[in-house]
């Protein structure tokens, strides 16, 4: 009985180190991923078209790009015929809205993240290093799914020779997940809230 006690008690020092951190990663997995469940389907709890517009909102979104940046700015990609041209840069430009929008969430929640869930942490003993951890699997699943339309595009287009690790190299996503979570670049975090 002692030992629940002061692993629950919150007065007690909590290790602050990362090996501690990941470890209560590893206790909470559960918890996680029920709370970033929650998220993702609580972010389209009222809409008429539920979470269809998880994958309808990436689709939207290339149309709307596609048409403003090669039909009205006159964007080319490479020297390619004109209707090949445009393929290849949507596809091109779909791969940059997937970094940007993976980004741009985990920018947009971060300074949010406990505000949003003030009754975690005043009313309940609760694990506040996951609320970043939740935060970042919900854009990761709408990545995911945008990732799921991009394969689509790409098996449908016609002879596209873009090599996909190029797009997505481990350099850019490997710096937005850190930059998120406040590991590598602690002041990121602070200076975002």
């Amino acid at each position: 009985m002692t030992s629940i006690t002061k692993t629950i008690n919150p007065h007690a020092a909590q290790p602050a180190s990362l090996l501690a951190l990941i470890k209560s990663l590893w206790r909470n997995r559960q918890l996680i991923r029920q709370m970033t469940k929650r998220d993702v389907i609580g972010r389209y709890k009222d809409s008429v078209m539920g979470m269809a517009w998880s994958f309808f909102n990436p689709i939207f979104m290339l149309l709307v790009y596609t048409f403003v940046f090669s039909e009205v700015f006159k964007s080319r990609w490479g020297d390619i015929a004109d209707s090949d041209s445009r393929t290849q840069f949507a596809i091109v430009l779909f791969v940059g809205m997937i970094i940007l929008s993976l980004f741009s969430e985990a920018v947009n929640r971060a300074p949010r993240v406990i505000v949003s869930n003030v009754n975690y942490v005043k009313k309940v003993i609760f694990p506040l290093e996951i609320l970043p951890v939740i935060a970042m699997g919900a854009a990761l699943f709408h990545s995911m799914i945008s990732l799921f339309v991009l394969a689509v595009a790409i098996f449908r287009a016609p002879r596209f020779t873009l090599k996909i690790s190029r797009c997505f190299d481990q350099r850019h996503i490997g710096i937005l997940i850190p930059m998120h979570q406040g590991k590598k670049l602690p002041t990121f975090q602070w200076f975002l809230s």
